[in-house]
């Protein structure tokens, strides 16, 4: 019986045994959150949105809706951002 091929799997089980994280392989986006105050996401595609209630991410994969008060983005380049506010959801839609 042939065995199915997975690309992704097979990059997961390539960057787990050469020791680099998914981002670096797969180009995942990560988030990282400070309180309640501030937001970086690496690895995105575009800003679809953006007014001072919500920002609307397009990532590799999906979209990602930071939703708060008082949003504001306080930097971009064409690799990371930074978002500052109240923050009060970030969903992957």
């Amino acid at each position: 019986m042939k065995k199915k091929f997975s690309l992704s799997k097979t990059k997961d089980d390539v960057s787990e045994k050469i020791g680099f994280t998914g981002d670096i392989i797969l180009g995942d986006t990560i988030v990282t959150m400070e309180g309640d105050r501030c937001l970086y996401i690496e690895n995105y595609k575009g800003i679809l949105s953006y007014d001072d209630k919500s920002i609307l991410v397009k990532t590799k994969r999906s979209k990602l809706l930071v939703e708060g008060k008082n949003l504001q983005i306080e930097y971009y380049t064409h690799m990371d951002m930074k978002i500052k506010g109240i923050l009060f959801s970030v969903k992957n839609c």
